[in-house]
């Protein structure tokens, strides 16, 4: 009996790094970043009230990167959230704004850069049809360039 117990305690430590590989490899291809705060999780998914409330108890937050260098303006502006931005030009001070907005991410890409990228296929789309498509593209990429990056 000791040895079946033994041999069943090899087997589980056998099978937990495993899974642990097998967790890593599922984190990756759904894209969750390890690395990503609340605030940022929340300007992904376009919660202003979560921002503003974070940001007013800890201003610091908006120095946060995810593992791509992203910060929360970068994070808005690929998953398009405009209204994260909007709120976020109306508190911030200009030359902190101008600061965060000229970030670069660790592929080099800017604010516009992001902005301009097609969604990706996990992200929902408002608009059913090709042509209300690239109406709503075309108004996006209008919302970085009206706050005069």
């Amino acid at each position: 009996m000791a040895m079946a117990g033994e041999s069943s305690q090899k087997k589980g430590e056998e099978n937990e790094p495993i899974r642990k590989e097998n967790d890593s490899e599922s984190n990756k291809k759904k894209g969750i970043d390890k690395k990503e705060t609340p605030f940022l999780a929340a300007a992904r998914n376009g919660i202003v009230e979560i921002v503003c409330g974070i940001f007013f108890q800890n201003p610091n937050s908006m120095r946060e990167t995810n593992s791509q260098g992203e910060n929360v303006l970068l994070v808005a502006a690929r998953n398009r959230k405009p209204l994260v931005l909007k709120i976020l030009k109306l508190r911030l001070r200009p030359e902190f704004w101008n600061t965060l907005s000229m970030a670069v991410d660790k592929d080099g890409k800017t604010m516009l850069h992001l902005a301009a990228e097609a969604p990706t296929q996990d992200m929902p789309s408002h608009v059913s049809y090709s042509a209300l498509q690239m109406m709503w593209d075309a108004n996006w990429f209008q919302v970085p360039t009206q706050m005069h990056i």
